[in-house]
């Protein structure tokens, strides 16, 4: 599972590249920003569910992926 500052950055990448597209480009990117931001809002909810701050994160992550 992705870190929550990875989701911000793709959907940062998303509008820079919005910046300079199409108009249907444009729109399209800024979308999958959005979807970006949708899904870090949805991991800093499943942390907090769990208990943990954000900050954890790449502990849960290292854990995670030793099953």
């Amino acid at each position: 599972m992705k870190k929550i500052h990875e989701y911000h950055q793709h959907a940062a990448e998303c509008r820079n590249m919005a910046r300079t597209s199409s108009p249907t480009h444009r729109q399209q990117l800024e979308q999958m920003a959005e979807t970006w931001e949708q899904l870090a809002d949805a991991r800093k909810r499943q942390l907090e569910r769990q208990g943990k701050a954000a900050d954890q994160e790449s502990n849960d992550l290292a854990t995670d992926y030793s099953l």
